[in-house]
């Protein structure tokens, strides 16, 4: 049978074949080579190759953590904003409950003050009573005088003047006498007078004070009802604090919820990725001096939803060959430079922020690299991960720095461990360095 009889599987865009897609194929060529045994031969060790579950399962695992990785940073980075805002909220809520206090605490004392003008007011009421009626008492005793002078004078015998005169001693006597009852009545009714106006003025200012008691108790009672008004709204104010409180225990709940949760998941890519001897041309050998690791660094990249941790290798290089050149950096210092990453996390701009230049970049060229270690240039490369897949625009997975070359293998640091090695063609790309 001819070659181009049998079937072809096309794979596009990188994707990975089916179960049923393969299944599919190799009935076909069971189909068109029943008379090949040994075709037939190929296609069965071919089929118990491919169906064997575990790089399938493998495959389907990793990109499912990969999405549930990025939803639980995106998660993360949501409750750390609400935590944020909420802590806000509280900051406000206190001040907004402090400054109420405040004005309850100044409504009282004028809640005090009004209580004491009245208490005072109050006094002064019960003393002018206490006037009015000294009053009232010496007004009955100076009108009781003179009705007693009064009834003296009509019970006196009546005499004519002519009488008054003979029975005198003297017209002085007379006229002393004449006098004297007049001088009494005049006392008396200036007396009556006076305690009269007295009392009057006692009784008027009597009035005054209790319209001003009058006045002071609608006082009291407007700051009794504006402290009343303060404290409601103090205890709204307590009970949304108290409640805000709540949310953000119930929000950092969830944040450690999520973070134990990509743990687990960055635990499980890394055991779904850990392959470490992926060939022998590319060897470890790492100075402790200038290395870093992206292991276990959770840094968000920028104010992305993305750390380190998950794909931080190319910031990672930049420290270390950074670090090499004598600017100490590290990869968390770089992930902080928010203005250098795209929302979905990846690198954009000048990397002289962090001491050094990219000279220049492009596919691999082992001859330039060999004449950059010559001259104790590290050179940064990205290589190609099959487990992980293409994930930047050369077709790589991950990035490396070569740091030199020792009978024939080139020795690397790699950001995500130790003890690693791979193949020359996984490398995709290369990176110049220079110090700025």
């Amino acid at each position: 049978m001819k070659r181009n009889q049998y079937p072809k599987l096309l794979l596009r865009g990188g994707c990975r074949p089916t179960k049923q897609s393969l299944s599919k194929f190799i009935q076909d060529c069971f189909a068109c080579a029943r008379n090949d045994t040994r075709f037939l031969i190929l296609i069965s060790l071919i089929a118990g190759f491919i169906f064997q579950p575990v790089d399938l399962a493998r495959a389907d695992t990793l990109s499912d953590l990969q999405q549930r990785q990025a939803d639980l940073n995106r998660q993360i980075q949501a409750n750390r904003k609400a935590l944020s805002q909420k802590k806000i909220d509280i900051s406000n809520l206190q001040s907004a409950i402090a400054s109420l206090d405040g004005q309850i605490t100044a409504v009282q004392k004028d809640v005090d003050l009004s209580a004491s003008k009245i208490e005072i007011t109050n006094q002064q009421i019960n003393k002018l009573k206490d006037e009015i009626a000294q009053k009232e008492k010496e007004l009955e005793t100076q009108k009781e005088n003179l009705y007693e002078t009064m009834r003296v004078i009509y019970e006196t015998p009546q005499k004519s003047t002519v009488e008054i005169v003979v029975s005198s001693n003297s017209l002085s006597e007379v006229v002393d006498r004449a006098q004297y009852i007049e001088s009494l009545n005049y006392q008396i009714e200036t007396t009556i007078n006076t305690i009269t106006k007295l009392k009057s003025d006692l009784e008027n200012e009597k009035n005054q004070q209790e319209v001003q008691k009058a006045d002071l108790e609608k006082q009291k009672a407007a700051l009794v009802a504006q402290k009343q008004g303060l404290q409601s709204q103090q205890q709204l104010k307590n009970d949304l604090l108290n409640n805000t409180q709540s949310t953000i225990a119930s929000l950092q709940g969830q944040q450690n919820d999520a973070q134990a949760k990509i743990a687990q998941v960055n635990q499980q890519i890394q055991a779904l990725t850990g392959t470490s001897n992926w060939g022998s041309q590319i060897i470890s050998q790492d100075d402790p001096s200038w290395y870093y690791t992206q292991i276990g660094n959770y840094t968000s990249l920028g104010n992305s939803p993305y750390t380190v941790n998950q794909y931080g290798c190319l910031i990672t290089s930049y420290a270390m060959v950074s670090t090499y050149y004598g600017n100490r950096i590290t990869p968390t210092d770089i992930a902080q430079m928010y203005w250098h990453f795209t929302s979905g996390g990846y690198f954009q701009g000048d990397t002289s922020d962090f001491g050094v230049v990219v000279a220049s970049s492009g596919s691999i060229n082992w001859g330039v690299v060999d004449q950059e270690l010559s001259n104790n240039h590290p050179v940064i490369v990205s290589i190609y991960l099959p487990l992980v897949g293409a994930i930047n625009g050369d077709g790589s997975s991950h990035f490396i720095v070569i740091k030199g070359k020792s009978d024939d293998k080139y020795l690397m640091q790699d950001p995500i461990g130790h003890g690693r090695s791979y193949d020359l063609n996984q490398v995709r790309s290369m990176k110049i360095i220079r110090p700025v």
